[in-house]
């Protein structure tokens, strides 16, 4: 019986800047079936001068779904490109519960520039969806006013003590 050899990792996630589509639909494909084990290299991309590398970044990491990427992902709620923001706030859905805190995080610490508010209020919109987000509601209306730069950060402040303290952190 012959053992297969594991793909490279490094070559996979260089293909996912490749201008050809089939290419990087391809490498994206099998870096998801790698799981979390193609985590930190796929990250490395969300540092990339091309637009298109960060989103290839953002929408392979959002379909590993791995809590290890949830950081990074929160990052790419803040990228120049809407596409990458909102693949890194379908990542942070997807990973669910473990994100709750960085997310609230990001909101009470970077809410100032407005560039993490739209995504933020998405990924919170579906996580209020979930059985466990009714502690999320009041983050989600502070996002969606038009004073979001100020009563986000209040209002996340006040979601994590609660989550923090409740059984509902992981």
């Amino acid at each position: 019986m012959t053992q297969e050899t594991p793909p490279d990792i490094e070559s996979l996630v260089n293909q996912l800047a490749s201008s050809d589509m089939v290419e990087r639909v391809t490498a994206r494909e099998a870096l998801v079936e790698l799981g979390g084990a193609a985590v930190p290299a796929v990250t490395a991309l969300a540092h990339s001068q091309d637009d298109h590398a960060r989103w290839e970044c953002a929408k392979t990491l959002a379909q590993i779904a791995d809590p290890s990427s949830t950081g990074v992902l929160v990052q790419l709620l803040e990228d120049s490109e809407e596409g990458t923001r909102w693949d890194a706030g379908l990542g942070l859905i997807a990973i669910g519960q473990p994100a709750v805190t960085p997310v609230l995080r990001a909101i009470i610490h970077r809410s100032t520039d407005y560039t993490i508010i739209p995504g933020a209020r998405h990924v919170m919109h579906e996580f209020c969806r979930a059985k466990w987000g009714g502690l999320l509601k009041p983050v989600y209306a502070a996002l969606s006013s038009h004073q979001a730069r100020e009563s986000g950060p209040v209002a996340a402040s006040k979601a994590l003590k609660e989550w923090e303290y409740s059984d509902l952190s992981p």
